[in-house]
């Protein structure tokens, strides 16, 4: 059985910018903890949603102007063979992965 990641409590700050506002719905926030792409309302941060991709520490992040689409990177690859660094292209309406770029 797998632990579900539930609520997310902290944020390291460890890479610049890996914090944003969502551009149209301004009480969204977007940010990076660990591997993951926290979605957190501001009002309620208990209502939280998560994207999960990444094998290792997400080092960047940017949100799209209109929104719908954001990008993640990370530093290198736990997984993978090779130097590769993905960048996860994720469609924000559906709450899932659009593209990887490896």
């Amino acid at each position: 059985m797998a632990a579900e990641l539930e609520h997310f409590i902290g944020y390291g700050g460890k890479h610049l910018n890996t914090v944003k506002y969502h551009p149209i719905q301004a009480e969204t926030l977007i940010y990076a903890a660990a591997s993951a792409i926290i979605i957190e309302d501001v009002n309620d941060p208990h209502k939280q949603e998560f994207l999960r991709g990444h094998d290792a520490e997400v080092s960047a992040l940017d949100v799209s102007l209109n929104g719908k689409l954001v990008a993640s990177g990370q530093l290198g690859s736990q997984s993978k063979k090779g130097a590769v660094a993905p960048v996860i292209v994720w469609d924000f309406d559906n709450r899932v992965k659009y593209i990887e770029f490896s």
